[in-house]
């Protein structure tokens, strides 16, 4: 969690509420996925208790959470959401995290698969560029 990231544009394409309540976010270099597309995954998580952070983290994690589901909703667990027309333009910051659960995964449909088991996890920053 010392390695912080900030990727300034990509799209969301994919949102998928984990049973841990976290939601899994596949992001494209590029508003519609292509075999050439470069795709790359964030998780924004579920809330600790509070007290189990500090108070500065706390509202870094309620912060980005509430702006992904200001736009999304609150996706119910297990739940595949797809942009169909095309991704959403976001900003995103947080921790870089080698997750090796989620290398190769299928994310909703076949071809969302980010290539690599590194993400950004936790999501401190989640902002909609649009």
């Amino acid at each position: 969690e010392r390695r912080n990231v900030k990727v300034k544009r990509a799209y969301l394409l994919a949102a998928y509420r984990e049973q841990d309540n976290d939601f899994h976010v596949v992001l494209c270099d590029r508003p519609k996925y292509d075999p050439r597309a470069l795709l790359f995954s964030i998780e924004v998580s579920g809330l600790p208790k509070e007290g189990e952070v500090s108070r500065r983290a706390y509202r870094k994690l309620t912060k980005a959470r509430n702006s992904l589901i200001s736009r999304l909703g609150d996706i119910g667990c297990g739940k595949t959401f797809i942009i169909r027309e095309g991704g959403i333009p976001v900003r995103v910051k947080g921790s870089l995290f080698f997750d090796s659960h989620h290398a190769g995964q299928i994310h909703g449909r076949q071809g969302l698969n980010p290539p690599s088991a590194w993400e950004i996890h936790p999501v401190t920053s989640f902002k909609w560029l649009d």
